[in-house]
């Protein structure tokens, strides 16, 4: 009977060789969404990226001539750059391990695909621009914003929910990683346990990231805070415990439910003080 033997050398060839091919894909993404970061926060980029965001309408239809335009303004750009930095990861896999590293290539040969790419939807190309732009094909949206996977309704977010956030444009890794793969901005979020000190600290915080925030409380008086030295009230919604039915109607207004609400026993831990504890946290979330 014969015993399988793992060559355990040749198998760490083999994952260097693939790590040097996927890291310099990666790498080729990394280096597009940062430039892309970047373009927003340098006038002398954003001048050229601004074509971009002009050409497209909130249905994601555009002016063809402006478009072509920006291919040349933004895109093209922006290729070159990730090329230089797609050869510069080569030739240092190169330096760092002469073997196994001639795979970090694919990162080049992927960034040649999107300067050709632009190229000819800068030349005019229909067919260039159905088939590589998918993130800015008109029509209505069929899922959710993805997590993980740029698709259209997450890169809409970014053209018309909050341009300095959704930078990415085919993984949401630099995004999350900046903290940019949610804008609050303008987002209507409701926070119950609002009349409390974690309460009131999370309505600051909303605040200033620019949301709209809805302060779900027990008490009858409405809630107010200081924000910066301001005193800031927020729109106040008094609820109970058992009649969250009666939130339905403008909790269908809301983008975001934060639950906070808890129990309190009035400093007691006996359960007979609170027959049904759970009953504090069931909320139509």
């Amino acid at each position: 009977m014969g015993v399988n033997v793992v060559n355990w050398p040749d198998l760490g060839n083999w994952l260097a060789i693939a790590g040097w091919g996927v890291g310099s894909v990666l790498w080729a993404e990394v280096v597009r969404d940062c430039f892309h970061a970047l373009s927003h926060q340098w006038p002398w980029l954003y001048r050229h990226h601004a074509w971009h965001h002009r050409v497209f309408r909130r249905d994601l239809t555009f002016n063809p001539e402006v478009y072509r335009k920006a291919q040349w303004h933004n895109d093209f750009p922006e290729c070159l750059v990730m090329l230089g930095l797609a050869i510069a990861f080569w030739l240092l896999a190169a330096l760092l391990d002469p073997i196994r590293s001639n795979w970090a290539i694919l990162g080049i040969i992927y960034v040649l695909g999107f300067l050709l790419s632009c190229m000819a939807r800068g030349s005019g190309s229909d067919w260039a621009r159905e088939l590589t732009d998918l993130t800015h094909m008109p029509g209505p949206f069929q899922s959710a914003p993805a997590q993980w996977w740029v698709n259209r309704p997450y890169h809409w977010r970014h053209h018309f929910d909050d341009d300095s956030a959704y930078y990415c444009s085919t993984l949401t890794l630099v995004d999350k990683l900046m903290g940019t793969a949610l804008s609050l901005k303008g987002k209507k979020i409701a926070v119950t346990g609002a009349g409390g000190t974690l309460g009131r600290a999370l309505l600051v915080e909303l605040h200033r990231a620019g949301a709209k925030p809805v302060a779900l409380t027990s008490k009858a008086e409405p809630v107010s805070v200081d924000v910066d030295g301001k005193t800031v009230e927020f729109k106040t919604v008094t609820w109970a415990v058992g009649r969250e039915h009666e939130l339905a109607e403008m909790l269908r207004k809301i983008d975001i439910l934060v639950i906070n609400h808890g129990i309190n026993c009035h400093g007691s831990g006996h359960r007979k003080r609170s027959p049904n504890p759970t009953r504090s946290t069931r909320f139509p979330a």
